[in-house]
């Protein structure tokens, strides 16, 4: 049965209105998952979250002492879930269980991952474009026996980039290459942004539910490039053409070189350099010299507006 496959995490901090939406959704008469295991990690909330989850006796409630951050609380329900399958859900998410029956059917198929969520275009038989989903968190559903020790490591390690999902999703694609295990994508999306998030919300979306508390955090972490980073975190692919096409995919579909070099010189953080450097280094030789040609390109126009507000400055002295 369903309930002893799937188990559901809900990761929350400070949105107790929309997710007793979330709760309400999960558990109604209709829901194909009300009879799974649902517990909700609560990132040290202080609006009252822990009132309105205590009042769904259904649903397992933890509440972290400290914020973790997005990222900390995901890394926390890969290690606690008990069950074959993992899914991740935000207290936000918009749920639609039309297409349920295709994540049964690649359960029942053991699939190593379910795609239930398209938020930028995706062709099936090119699975960079699948893979690609995962930077929306609740995307994909993990097959849990692929993730060991090595592969928890990697996802804490990942923690920083902030889309330690797509690590995740890139080492379980790695094993299920090797046991010829299926990639499965629902017929319609399961899943989609919730509330005030957008997909290129990447630059303002709140630096708290993120990274944690904004105040004990590093800046290494508060101001990390999530640019770089979205790409970065799927360089553990062991098919680097497939990581190659993945990241021209992303640099079409989702960010493009040129705003990560617009980004990268804007910056004052010197880990967005670091980070940066590591992430060159995985582009291939064409991706490089596409890459070298925007930051030249952008440096250049720099270095004129600096030249013509010097020349105006100077201009201006004189006058008086």
């Amino acid at each position: 049965m369903l309930r002893d496959d799937l188990e559901i995490f809900i990761i929350t901090y400070n949105r107790k209105i929309y997710l007793a939406e979330v709760l309400d959704r999960l558990l109604a008469e209709n829901s194909p998952i009300r009879a799974c295991k649902i517990t909700c990690l609560d990132n040290n909330s202080d609006d009252g979250t822990d009132e309105v989850v205590r009042q769904k006796q259904e649903v397992i409630y933890i509440k972290n002492r400290r914020n973790v951050g997005l990222m900390g609380n995901f890394a926390k329900c890969v290690e606690l879930c008990s069950k074959k399958y993992l899914w991740v859900l935000c207290d936000n998410d918009e749920i639609d269980f039309s297409a349920f029956a295709d994540v049964e059917q690649a359960i029942a198929q053991d699939a190593a991952l379910i795609n239930v969520s398209c938020v930028i275009p995706r062709d099936p038989q090119k699975i960079e474009t699948v893979l690609a989903q995962s930077i929306f968190l609740p995307a994909m559903i993990f097959n849990t026996r692929y993730i060991n020790d090595c592969v928890m490591s990697h996802v804490m390690c990942n923690i920083h980039t902030v889309f330690a999902q797509c690590t995740l999703t890139a080492l379980i694609y790695n094993q299920a290459q090797k046991d010829h295990r299926m990639i499965a994508c629902t017929s319609q999306n399961i899943i989609n942004y919730g509330k005030n998030i957008k997909i290129r919300d990447i630059d303002t979306y709140n630096v708290d539910r993120v990274t944690g508390n904004s105040i004990a955090v590093p800046e290494r972490f508060r101001s990390n490039n999530q640019h770089v980073s979205v790409i970065y975190a799927f360089s553990v692919l062991d098919d680097k053409k497939l990581y190659n096409r993945l990241a021209d995919f992303l640099a079409t579909q989702y960010l493009s070189f040129k705003y990560i070099a617009d980004k990268l010189l804007l910056s004052e953080n010197g880990s967005d350099f670091r980070l940066f450097v590591f992430f060159f280094m995985t582009l291939n030789g064409k991706q490089r010299l596409r890459m070298l040609y925007f930051l030249i390109r952008r440096f250049l126009r720099k270095v004129r507006q600096s030249i013509k507000k010097h020349l105006g400055f100077e201009t201006q002295k004189g006058n008086k």
